[in-house]
C-alpha cells in the first residue's frame, strides 16, 4: 500500500470530478490555438552550410529586380490535326488572357496573400525583338513584333501568315533564341507558303514566364521548396494568381506552372491528409471495439481521438511549430496508434480486475496502479526517441521532433489518463 502508483491512483480516483473538468478546460482553451494559430509556413528541409548562408548573402546584397515564374501552355488536341500552339487560335486566346492579367493589374487587384494593393507585373523593352514586355514573357511578343512588319495584326493574321512570322523570328541571329520558348519536341520542315520557301515550325507546347517587380514582394531571391517566409508564401500565391488568369477558360490550351508554389502544395497537401487520419480513427475505434468488447468505452475513444488532435495541433500552434507533411500526416496517425495503445492496456487491465468481483472504484485503483508504471515508461522511451531529434540542425527534422514528442505526452494525458476517469 506504500507505492507510490497505488497512492497516485487513489488520489484521482477522489478527485476525478475536478481532474475531467481541468482536462474539459484545457481542450476548450486548446481550441482557440487549433483553430486560429494553423501555422502558415512549412518547416525547411535544408541543413544549414556555406551554400545556403552564401545564398542569403546574395539575396540581401544583390537583390534582383524580376520575379519570374515559369508555365508550360500546351495545346487541346484536335481530331485529325496535330497540336501546334503556333497557331491564330491558341495566340489569340493567349493573348486575350494576357490583356485580362494586365487588366487586372492595373485595377491593383493582383494583391494576394497578406500582399497590399498596388500593381506588380514587370515591364522591360526588349532590344532585340524590339517590343515592349509587360508581365509576360513569351514568344507571342516575338511573333506579333514580325507580323507588324508586314502590317497584319493577330486578329486580322491567318495561321500561314503566323508560320511565316514565325520563321522569320527563327532565321536570325538576334532572335533565333526564341526557339527556347518552344516545346523539346517541336519541329519544322521545308514548306511553301505565301509563294515563300520557309521553315513551317509546328510545336506541341510553349514556355511563358511571368514577370513582377521583386521590391514590392520583398526583392529576396528566387527560392524554390519547402520552408520559405512570408515573401516566399506571398510570391506562390501571386504565381497561382497568375497562372489561373493566363489560363482562363482553357478553350484551345491547357496550362501548368512548372514549381511555382511548392510551400503552398505541401499545405494543401497536408490538409488533404486529414482524411487518411479519418480512416486511421475510424480504424482504431474499430480494434478498441473489438477488443474490448465495450460500446461505451469504443464511443469514449472516439471522442478521446479527436480531442488528441485538438491537444497536438493547439500545443504545437501555441510553441511556434510549423508545419509539413510528416507533421501533419506521420505524427497524428502514430499518435493515435499509441493512444489506442494506451487505452487497451489500462481498461483491459481494469476489465480483468471487475471479473473478480471487485467493485468499479476498487477495480479501477488495483488495475491501473499495476498498469500505471508500464503506461508511463511507453511515453517516456517513445518521448525521448521522438525529442532526440532535436539534436538536427535541420528545421524540418527538429519540428517533427518537438510535434512528436507533444503528441505522445497528449495521447497519454488523454487516452491513457483523462480517458480512464
Amino acid at each position: 500500500m506504500s507505492n507510490w502508483n497505488l497512492k497516485f491512483t487513489e488520489f484521482i480516483v477522489g478527485n476525478s470530478i475536478w481532474i475531467f473538468l481541468i482536462g474539459i478546460f484545457i481542450t476548450f482553451i486548446l481550441s482557440y490555438p487549433f483553430t486560429q494559430w494553423a501555422p502558415t509556413v512549412q518547416a525547411s528541409p535544408n541543413p544549414p552550410g556555406e551554400v545556403y548562408d552564401l545564398q542569403s548573402d546574395i539575396d540581401n546584397k544583390f537583390p534582383t529586380p524580376v520575379h519570374i515564374a515559369g508555365y508550360v501552355l500546351e495545346a487541346r488536341p484536335r481530331e485529325g490535326e496535330v497540336r501546334d500552339v503556333l497557331t491564330r487560335e491558341v495566340l489569340l486566346e493567349f493573348k486575350r488572357n494576357l490583356a485580362d492579367l494586365i487588366s487586372i493589374d492595373q485595377r491593383e487587384e493582383l494583391a494576394v496573400g497578406t500582399l497590399p494593393r498596388q500593381t506588380y507585373l514587370y515591364q522591360y523593352f526588349d532590344y532585340d525583338m524590339g517590343v515592349n514586355v509587360f508581365g509576360i514573357s513569351s514568344i507571342l511578343n516575338g511573333i506579333e513584333a514580325s507580323l507588324a512588319t508586314i502590317d497584319v495584326t493577330l486578329q486580322s493574321a491567318s495561321d500561314d501568315q503566323i508560320k511565316l512570322a514565325v520563321h522569320h523570328l527563327l532565321s536570325k541571329n538576334s532572335t533565333k533564341g526564341l526557339r527556347d520558348f518552344l516545346s523539346v519536341d517541336a519541329s519544322s520542315q521545308q514548306k511553301i507558303i505565301l509563294g515563300q520557301g520557309i521553315d513551317y515550325w509546328v510545336s506541341p507546347a510553349m514556355m511563358f514566364y511571368a514577370l513582377a517587380d521583386n521590391s514590392k514582394l520583398g526583392s529576396s531571391g528566387l527560392e524554390i521548396g519547402i520552408g520559405g517566409g512570408p515573401d516566399v508564401i506571398n510570391k506562390e500565391y501571386l504565381n497561382r494568381k497568375i497562372g489561373k488568369v493566363m489560363a482562363g477558360d482553357e478553350v484551345s490550351f491547357e496550362t501548368w506552372g512548372v514549381a511555382i508554389d511548392a510551400n503552398l502544395e505541401a499545405e494543401d497537401q497536408g490538409q488533404s491528409a486529414g482524411i487518411y487520419i479519418m480512416f486511421t480513427i475510424i480504424a482504431a475505434v474499430i480494434v478498441v471495439g473489438i477488443s474490448l468488447k465495450s460500446y461505451w468505452v469504443t464511443a469514449l475513444t472516439g471522442v478521446g481521438l479527436s480531442v488528441l488532435i485538438i491537444w497536438l495541433k493547439g500545443i504545437s500552434a501555441i510553441v511556434g511549430l510549423k508545419g509539413g507533411l510528416v507533421i501533419d500526416l506521420v505524427v497524428p496517425i502514430s499518435m493515435i496508434s499509441l493512444g489506442v495503445d494506451f487505452v487497451v492496456h489500462a481498461v483491459r487491465r481494469y476489465q480483468e480486475e471487475t471479473r473478480e468481483q471487485l467493485s468499479r472504484g476498487h477495480s479501477f485503483i488495483t488495475g491501473y496502479s499495476a498498469v500505471l508504471i508500464a503506461l508511463l515508461m511507453a511515453m517516456a522511451s517513445d518521448g525521448i526517441a521522438f525529442l532526440s531529434n532535436l539534436s538536427s540542425n535541420i528545421e524540418a527534422v527538429i519540428h517533427f521532433g518537438c510535434a512528436a514528442g507533444i503528441a505522445v505526452f497528449s495521447s497519454f494525458l488523454v487516452l491513457g489518463f483523462l480517458l480512464q476517469l
